[in-house]
């Protein structure tokens, strides 16, 4: 139910799918090494992650989410980021 995990300072905001957000005072290395473990979940720039499963496009260097909200992703690895979200998808299409 996590749609993205956004750093800030020594915090970690988590915002899930019915809009909610949580902020908790955490270490975001250890929420990314234990999200990312799942395949939906994936580093976009330094202290965001991103649920796949909740992305509804990308534009201008940003996921743009089922909820509306914009995700930063690095520019230098657009192209890198995209490619995965792209396999991603298909795996999923190819599951159903």
């Amino acid at each position: 139910l996590i749609v993205c995990a956004l750093s800030d300072a020594h915090y970690v905001e988590f915002t899930f799918s019915d809009g909610a957000r949580t902020r908790i005072r955490t270490n975001f290395s250890d929420v990314e090494r234990r999200l990312t473990v799942f395949d939906n979940f994936y580093r976009t720039a330094r202290g965001v992650l991103v649920n796949f499963d909740y992305v509804a496009g990308i534009n201008n260097a940003e996921f743009v989410m089922k909820s509306g909200k914009r995700v930063p992703i690095t520019k230098t690895a657009v192209t890198t980021t995209c490619r995965k979200y792209a396999e991603y998808t298909f795996t999923r299409m190819r599951m159903e």
